[in-house]
């Protein structure tokens, strides 16, 4: 029996491939961007956009007026460091 010859791989389809690759890459970061403002348009519509000397003046009064009133502090970013996760979200 004779051994049938092994196709080669067209240079066509290798830059159908990378062609399709490129536009997935592409999609993959215009969907990221559209993400982050969405999420930043929302975030903002529901926290404002910082703390305004007034809200500022506010917190101060009412640390003032409540100094037993215990201050917790937590962000996920206290609680969690990032090394923790080192590996399970490996980056290109």
């Amino acid at each position: 029996m004779t051994k049938k010859p092994e196709p080669r791989i067209k240079s066509r389809k290798i830059v159908d491939y990378n062609s399709m690759l490129f536009e997935v890459a592409g999609l993959l970061e215009s969907a990221r961007r559209t993400s982050v403002r969405a999420t930043n348009a929302i975030m903002t519509e529901r926290f404002g956009n910082g703390f305004s000397v007034d809200h500022l003046e506010t917190i101060i009064v009412l640390a003032y007026l409540m100094p037993s009133m215990p201050v917790k502090s937590e962000t996920l970013s206290r609680k969690f460091h990032a090394s923790r996760f080192r590996g399970q979200f490996p980056l290109p």
